[in-house]
């Protein structure tokens, strides 16, 4: 699998998640990526929308967290590079998740590990 760029400051290689910025390089295992979904923020001024922006949000195994900011296209194209690479990885937000990721994570890695085991990888 080839590798993918968004922008200067991502690159998704076979093997691992970097993302570059003035002061440090964060790494990610793929293989070690528990939970990825797509954030929405919508900005108010006065309770007024002024505008929406995004990000793709990467939770892996030992809790750690990266928020990939980018247009609305590119984050979903990001999400699809991961899911294709880590085809058990869980994908999508929902308040369950979040709750369970929260109070019960070994629950969370656990269906995670079945759906490993599931796919045969």
């Amino acid at each position: 699998m080839n590798n993918f760029r968004s922008g200067e400051n991502l690159i998704i290689t076979a093997g691992w998640l970097i993302q570059k910025n003035i002061y440090n390089v964060e790494l990610f295992k793929l293989q070690e990526i528990a939970w990825v979904y797509a954030k929405i923020t919508q900005h108010r001024t006065n309770g007024i929308p002024t505008g929406k922006t995004y990000a793709a949000v990467v939770m892996d195994k030992g809790g750690k967290t990266l928020e990939v900011s980018a247009k609305e296209e590119e984050v979903q194209t990001i999400l699809v590079e991961i899911i294709e690479r880590v085809p058990w990885v869980i994908a999508g937000y929902s308040e369950e998740l979040k709750s369970m990721w929260r109070k019960d994570q070994t629950l969370f890695l656990s269906i995670l590990q079945q759906r490993r085991v599931q796919m045969g990888m």
